[in-house]
């Protein structure tokens, strides 16, 4: 299986306190992920491979030889292999079941790849099904299987391919695979097919879905759920009392389009007849695994699929059981003709029955997995899930198989969360598949977090620590992944160090490999990082000292204008630091007092320094300490906007002393306003700049504000500005005392003279911004 792109990399995952992923579904009832099935207790308590089969049906002769002559004209078999079919049923007259005529078939015919044994396989399970319809009896769990069994092989078989077992496709948007036809007069007497509905979105032609059928039909599902309408249709006189119009249909098979039925058709066509018809709906039934439904000669019905689901039936008409010759379409009563080309497209009946068969078997292992879990035998519903896992890897990694997928996901997701493990050797294995589960649905972040997931080990160590051929296998998989192998369990010891003392040379070659790819995307990584930065040196020098810093110096009452039109010009002027830096930008005080709490990047309130067109002309910078008590929140105040409110204390008082600052004409900078959220970069990197472009900076001080790295960083920006040219100006406001309304109980003081700032030691949210941190702190020391 090829992995996503974005597995060849090493990223760092944030999990919640469980180790599954933040954005993981709540655990909800195990019945609601792909349905409950009706027979779920007997699904599981005997599996498929064990159950014996049984069938008390017995099957004529007579029959059983008309379906080989059907066989041969779906199938374009030689008359000679049917011959050897017709001898051996020939040889007893009498009714005997469909076992017995089974076992006569295996031994009449010893080579299982024979043609002629799969036309006698194949004549054994359709006779049955026929059987069952005419007799109105229930096929049962163990009698569809063993006709599946029948039909898949012959599907998959090659030397029935080559005869000509073909796939066409239906108006209706399913593929249909003839396996019996007898047609007499024209007319359709026994027609027994496979349709398969593809999880490829594709559902036949619009306006065209509701039809009926010349003979009397009959549906055995075998995978997936579809819908069944039926319709009370009556002719009407008017276009605007229509539905539909009625259209009449004929097929060709390449010469004469008639009305007398192809097997092989090379397109159908309907015609609109001008008779207006109004379609009401009537029953709708929903049929599941092993369930049927029949439908009677010359009714309307349609059926309904899901575009991502696969959908496949046994699909019998049989014109002894009711047959009428005016069987229509209907379909847009202002159209006039549809063509529907039978092509397939180059799909097989091999492919077909493999991708039918293999969901069958994810069915079941799914119901087993519920099954189990509704029991609490976790690890018997962590087997079964991985076997569906398997499955998907192995037999249903197709493009539009996303839907099956996710189920497994969400159904490990489930067992995680409702069963504490605390065997390691459990959590690695489940970890470990929850991982693959979800690196195959495209998620690879989070798919690293279950690789990566350490509770005292990793899957890393946990396989090295035993050696075994499909331990390296997982090895060589989680390799590909990106997995982090240097992490060590809580004896010191690496994935690496079990492989040597295991004198494992296979698995410590793997693991070197790891290490080596690991070492080699993070040396190239720090160059690359190591050269943008000096590019943004060189960008920063070039700006700030060339262009902003003659301009501060000499502390004139116009430098900081000057400073704020000469950055917006620049960025105009240069391309290369237009993608370096973000434009200077701010939220009008006005506009922070209505909106009643701190606005987002993309709240539309930030707006570009203009020269010449910004009424604002005095801008306050604001640092402050994010106070949301949720580590994984994307906002940096608390439920009572509390530093949101401390900004228009500390603005009012601001005010106050400068009187002569008019409100309507200043500017405020914050940072979750004024830096894109969703791409902070450009913002972070200019962020000196944009500082030095303020006339003054406010510090929400608290108890823990001079404890923070990205706080103290912009400590150290102003302090430099202040010290070195006397323009900014940059003040404390102090956290008010407990119950405090009163805001000359919360004075505006100046910063502190002397400040001594040492960032490595300062906290991080998050750890991974300590490079932007350090990074900053070079770039402050160009701004004096």
């Amino acid at each position: 299986m090829g992995l996503p792109s974005c597995m060849r990399r090493t990223t760092q995952i944030r999990m919640s306190r469980n180790g599954l992923p933040r954005h993981a579904a709540s655990y909800q009832a195990v019945g609601r992920i792909m349905g409950t099935h009706p027979c779920l207790a007997e699904s599981c308590s005997q599996s498929k491979e064990t159950e014996e089969w049984s069938s008390d049906t017995q099957l004529d002769s007579s029959l059983l030889q008309k379906v080989v002559g059907g066989i041969v004209t779906a199938v374009n078999i030689s008359e000679n292999e049917a011959n050897q079919v017709l001898a051996l049923v020939a040889k007893d007259h009498r009714s005997q079941t469909a076992r017995q005529w089974h076992a006569d078939m295996d031994s009449g015919f010893q080579q299982s790849n024979a043609n002629p044994r799969q036309i006698a396989n194949l004549a054994v399970a359709i006779a049955l099904m026929i059987t069952k319809s005419r007799r109105r009896e229930n096929a049962s769990k163990s009698e569809l299987a063993f006709v599946w069994n029948l039909v898949c092989n012959a599907m998959q078989n090659q030397a029935m391919h080559r005869a000509g077992l073909s796939v066409n496709r239906s108006a209706q948007g399913f593929l249909a695979i003839p396996l019996c036809s007898v047609i007499k007069d024209g007319n359709i007497d026994i027609l027994f097919r496979v349709h398969v509905w593809l999880p490829d979105g594709q559902r036949g032609a619009p306006g065209f879905d509701i039809h009926s059928h010349q003979p009397f039909a009959q549906s055995w599902v075998l995978a997936g759920q579809g819908t069944d309408y039926a319709y009370d249709v009556k002719p009407v006189a008017t276009f605007d009392d229509a539905t539909h119009a009625r259209y009449a249909l004929a097929w060709t098979s390449g010469a004469n389009l008639d009305s007398k039925y192809k097997t092989h058709q090379t397109y159908s066509k309907v015609v609109n007849t001008g008779d207006f018809m109004r379609a009401d709906i009537g029953r709708v039934a929903s049929h599941g695994r092993d369930m049927s439904y029949s439908i009677s000669a010359g009714s309307f019905h349609s059926s309904k699929v899901a575009p991502d689901g696969l959908h496949a039936t046994l699909f019998l008409f049989d014109g002894s059981q009711g047959f009428v010759r005016d069987a229509p379409v209907l379909g847009p009563a202002e159209a006039e003709e549809h063509v529907q080309i039978r092509d397939a497209a180059g799909i097989t009946s091999s492919a077909l029955s493999g991708l039918v068969d293999s969901v069958r078997r994810w069915e079941d292992c799914l119901l087993k997995s519920q099954y189990h879990a509704q029991r609490a035998e976790w690890l018997q519903g962590f087997s079964a899930l991985k076997e569906a896992q398997s499955l998907c890897e192995a037999d249903m990694d197709l493009a539009h198989m996303a839907k099956y997928r996710q189920a497994v996901i969400d159904r490990l997701r489930i067992l995680l969360q409702s069963h504490a493990l605390s065997d390691s050797e459990e959590v690695v294995e489940w970890r470990y598949l929850y991982g693959r589960a979800l690196l195959l649905n495209g998620d690879c972040e989070d798919a690293l977090a279950q690789f990566n997931h350490f509770d005292g080990t990793t899957p890393a160590i946990a396989f090295s620590r035993v050696p075994s051929e499909q331990n390296r296998e997982r090895l060589r998989y989680l390799t590909t992944a990106g997995a982090d192998f240097e992490r060590v369990d809580r004896h010191g010891c690496s994935a690496l160090d079990y492989a040597i003392m295991n004198s494992d040379f296979a698995a410590e070659k793997i693991i070197v490999t790891a290490l080596r790819d690991r070492l080699e995307q993070r040396a190239s990584g720090e160059i690359h990082q190591r050269l943008r930065e000096a590019r943004l040196r060189k960008h920063f020098r070039e700006i700030f000292r060339e262009i902003l810093r003659p301009m501060l110096i000499g502390g004139e009452v116009e430098s900081m204008t000057k400073v704020r039109s000469a950055y917006s010009e620049v960025l105009l002027r240069d391309p290369a630091k237009y993608r370096a830096f973000d434009a200077f930008k701010y939220v009008k005080y006005s506009e922070l007092l209505e909106h009643g709490r701190f606005p987002r990047s993309n709240a539309g309130l930030a707006q570009s320094y203009r020269p010449g067109h910004s009424a604002e002309n005095y801008f306050l910078f604001f640092s402050y300490r994010w106070v949301n008590p949720d580590p994984w929140a994307q906002e940096p105040d608390d439920e009572e906007n509390t530093q949101y409110k401390r900004v228009l204390q500390a603005i009012a008082q601001f005010l106050t002393v400068h009187p002569h600052i008019e409100p309507e004409k200043i500017g405020v900078w914050i940072d979750f306003a004024c830096i894109d959220q969703e791409h902070p970069e450009c913002g972070i990197a200019a962020l000196p700049l944009l500082l030095a472009q303020c006339d003054a900076v406010i510090s929400l001080v608290d108890d823990r504000y001079y404890d923070r790295a990205w706080c103290s960083v912009e400590v150290m920006m102003i302090h430099t500005l202040r010290k070195a040219y006397g323009v900014h100006q940059w003040y404390e406001f102090a956290v008010p005392a407990p119950g405090s309304v009163d805001c000359a109980a919360s004075p505006l003081r100046a910063g502190p003279e002397c400040v001594q700032v040492a960032l490595t030691s300062k906290l991080l949210r998050y750890e991974e911004d300590r490079p932007k941190i350090l990074f900053l702190e070079r770039q402050s020391k160009l701004l004096c």
